[in-house]
Parts: C-alpha cells; sequence; structure tokens
C-alpha cells in the first residue's frame, strides 16, 4: 500500500497544507467497509511506521495514548508548511 500517494490524495480534497485526520480517511468509504477488521489494524501499524519516517505527519499526544491501549483509528495531523514539524511535539 502506498500510503505517500493517499496523503497526496487527502491533502487534494482537504485543499489545505495544515489538517487533523483519522487513518480511516486515507480511504473510499467503500473500502474502508470491505477491509477486514485485522487488516485494518496491520494497515493503521504499517502507517505508524510511516508516519515515523514521515516529516509532514506526526501523532499528537493524545492519540499516542490511544495506541498505548491499543486503540485504532486514532488522529493524525499533516503540515507540510512547518519545517521540522515533530520538533514541536
Amino acid at each position: 500500500m502506498n500510503f505517500e500517494d493517499r496523503i497526496t490524495e487527502l491533502r487534494e480534497q482537504k485543499g489545505r497544507t495544515s489538517f487533523e485526520f483519522h487513518f480511516s480517511a486515507l480511504f473510499t468509504e467503500q473500502e474502508w467497509v470491505d477491509l477486514p477488521l485485522e487488516q485494518r489494524k496491520s494497515l493503521e501499524r504499517e502507517f505508524r511506521v510511516f508516519v515515523e519516517n514521515n516529516d509532514h505527519i506526526r501523532i499528537p499526544f493524545a492519540s499516542e495514548d490511544h495506541i498505548r491501549m491499543r486503540m485504532y483509528n486514532s488522529l493524525y495531523e499533516y503540515n507540510e508548511v512547518k519545517h521540522n514539524f515533530k520538533a514541536y511535539v
């Protein structure tokens, strides 16, 4: 799965350079409904690895708490303007 392309599509839909989103926003409604729960969890784990290597996306503190409790579909933040966006955490 190419998360970079999906993020780019979401950014174009939003029309903004800074926004918050849930993981499910990267998929169409039908794609999301058709995905089995285990595959959703697996893809979100992969996405978190992707976030660690991407300078424009971060996981806010409240969502970090959700991750520790193994909750899925947490909130993510995207910002392509701020240089070194993750340093602000």
